[in-house]
């Protein structure tokens, strides 16, 4: 089986300059039950929050923040950090009923080539895996994250290179992963930089026999 599900908007990366706050746009046609995914990648150690979002711990300069929809959403997401930050975010978001099976621990390499994300274990073989990656060199420029995603995975969305203090981005995913445990999946890049990377598996509604919907 593969994944059935959509996302409600294409996954977009914004930018920000030096501050502490960060208005990211909702994206377009959000309704209750969509699956929002904030994965912010800044260059100062600080941890990211957003209120009404849950977040995974933070790992070198990367953290991801998630919420369900619920329709009282304003026009924007006000996320902070603990430090001056220059942050690339990626939204990620999901047309529901859906949710997440399992997020992977986030990896990183200081610094190394071809970034890797830990493995995870999915639950099922109609679930979508997305893998998260950000990048910065040496001089704490962004530089790409890949030359070549992840074998099986697609490319939603890049961000910037050759800025100073904001990382570059990469979101891709798997539409048709296999149930069970992914092992390491790594993108290739000959080049070593400083990364880290991370995965998470999303899961759609059961239809139970009685017409309900279980997440």
């Amino acid at each position: 089986m593969t994944w059935a599900g959509s996302y409600r908007a294409t996954p977009v990366v914004q930018n920000f300059t030096s501050a502490t706050t960060f208005a990211v746009n909702k994206a377009a046609g959000t309704v209750a039950g969509d699956l929002i995914l904030l994965s912010c990648a800044g260059a100062n150690g600080g941890s990211y929050s957003c209120p009404g979002f849950a977040a995974t711990p933070l790992l070198w300069e990367s953290q991801l923040l998630y919420r369900t929809a619920d329709g009282t959403e304003g026009s924007t997401f006000t996320v902070t950090c603990t430090a001056t930050s220059t942050p690339a975010i990626i939204q990620a978001t999901i047309a529901g009923p859906c949710s997440i099976d399992v997020v992977g621990v986030a990896n990183d390499g200081l610094p190394s080539t071809n970034p890797a994300a830990t493995g995870l274990t999915v639950a099922a073989s109609n679930e979508l895996l997305i893998w998260f990656g950000l990048a910065i060199n040496v001089s704490s420029v962004g530089v790409p994250v890949a030359a070549v995603v992840p074998s099986g995975f697609t490319s939603r969305v890049t961000g910037t290179a050759g800025t100073a203090y904001l990382p570059d981005v990469l979101m891709c995913d798997n539409t048709a992963v296999a149930a069970g445990a992914t092992g390491s999946v790594a993108a290739t890049n000959g080049t070593s930089t400083y990364w880290a990377a991370q995965m998470v598996a999303i899961k759609p509604a059961v239809v139970s026999t009685q017409g309900l919907l279980l997440m």
